[in-house]
């Protein structure tokens, strides 16, 4: 299953381009389904001006702004509009070819964002993301003395009716890394309660073979 899985991603990878595209070539042959803020002449005057060692920032389409954080050949990091995020990475696979990692971020950045996971072969064909990597569960982030049968933790699985993960792609190497968000927007006494039981930090996973697999968890 895995074998097959492994060769449908890079046949879909080798149909996309014989050649490799830098992220700024990707980002401006995005789909504007995938970035409707944002359309094709707004972004080539981002990466223009970002190419130009100036900064970075336009209009969207909603009369707010957009603006590049940081732009290598392999990674993007821009803010859409106030509090909404993408993060572009190109990952590679095996003779120069290429998937794409698009991860789109939302919320309040001191308090907590939430985010969803994508990927697409180089001309924006989506992947499924199963066999990608596997999503993070809150239970990933409990402690290992949490005492799961406390009327406590009761009380915090209650108040989590949703369950909010910050994903971030990083410049520097193939790695992606996630953070349980719920307990940010819990009260300050619920929020105290739910420090004994979950690590605030990052669940690390690494780009191999095709996939994310887990490397554990950082210190906050």
């Amino acid at each position: 299953m895995r074998k097959r899985w492994i060769a449908m991603v890079l046949a879909a990878a080798l149909s996309a381009a014989a050649q490799a595209q830098d992220v700024a070539e990707l980002f401006l042959k995005m789909p504007d389904t995938q970035l409707v803020l944002l359309n094709e002449a707004s972004r080539k005057t981002l990466v223009d001006m970002h190419r130009a060692g100036e900064k970075a920032i336009v209009n969207n389409e909603m009369g707010g702004m957009a603006e590049i954080w940081k732009m290598t050949d392999d990674y993007l990091w821009l803010e859409t509009s106030m509090g909404n995020f993408i993060q572009i990475r190109r990952l590679p696979l095996v003779n120069h070819t290429y998937v794409i990692c698009l991860i789109t971020s939302v919320g309040i950045v001191r308090q907590g964002q939430d985010s969803r996971v994508e990927f697409f072969t180089t001309d924006w064909t989506p992947l499924p993301t199963e066999g990608m990597y596997r999503p993070a569960t809150m239970r990933d982030f409990l402690r290992a003395d949490a005492d799961t049968t406390s009327e406590d933790f009761k009380e915090i699985c209650a108040a989590a009716d949703i369950d909010l993960f910050h994903y971030k792609l990083s410049p520097d190497d193939l790695t992606m890394s996630v953070r349980y968000n719920t307990p940010k927007y819990f009260d300050q006494a619920l929020q105290e309660k739910a420090n004994r039981f979950f690590i605030d930090g990052w669940k690390v996973y690494t780009w191999r073979n095709g996939r994310f697999e887990e490397s554990g968890i950082t210190a906050k």
